[in-house]
Parts: structure tokens; sequence; C-alpha cells
């Protein structure tokens, strides 16, 4: 799940995502995915929050959206679009310290 999707038990993992943030102080795990699609939870172990982004390798090309919310659906990061235009977008977002957050993204 680190990289992405554990998939089907039959084949190796998907890569849905590469976090662009060090790998320290930072757990992640890919709840939902595809092809117009994308989930995962996410919680940042250290004192301030961290600026972080994602490189999404899964969506198909279209115009999606994505938020950042809180346990109790408190928006951090109100709904941001952006374009997929190939197998590589790239989206950006700070990720508050020490508070379970789920980062979505859906097509328009």
């Amino acid at each position: 799940t680190a990289t992405g999707d554990r998939g089907n038990f039959g084949i190796l993992p998907l890569n849905a995502v590469r976090w662009l943030t060090k790998p320290r102080q930072i757990a992640a795990l890919v709840t939902k995915r595809g092809e117009d699609y994308f989930e995962a939870e996410l919680f940042h172990f250290g004192e301030e929050s961290r600026s972080m982004g994602a490189e999404l390798y899964l969506l198909k090309s279209g115009n999606y959206k994505f938020t950042l919310t809180g346990d109790n659906g408190e928006i951090i990061t109100a709904a941001k679009p952006f374009k997929v235009n190939g197998p590589r977008t790239r989206i950006a977002f700070a990720l508050p310290a020490r508070k379970r957050c789920v980062l979505r993204v859906t097509a328009e």
C-alpha cells in the first residue's frame, strides 16, 4: 500500500501514487483507486504541518478536483481543480501535524 494499491493477490501491487515528501514521520494508506478516482488516508507524526505532494499514475485524461479533509469532515484543503493529460500528474497540498486526513481525487 505504500506504492498505491494492494491489487489482486495474484499479481504485483499497482503503483497508483508516489508521495512527494521525505519518507519520515508519515503514514499513507491508499484506500480506493480507479481510472477516475483516488483516495488515501494520511497522517503526519511531526510537530508542524508539512508541504506535500502526490504524483498520480492511474488516472485517465480529464478534469479532476482534490480535497483534503479531517476525520470529522473538517475541510483542510478545499476542492482544487486540476487536469490530467498523461500518466504522471502532480498535486500539492499541506498536511497538518498529528491529524488523520483523507485525500480524495474525483473526476469533475
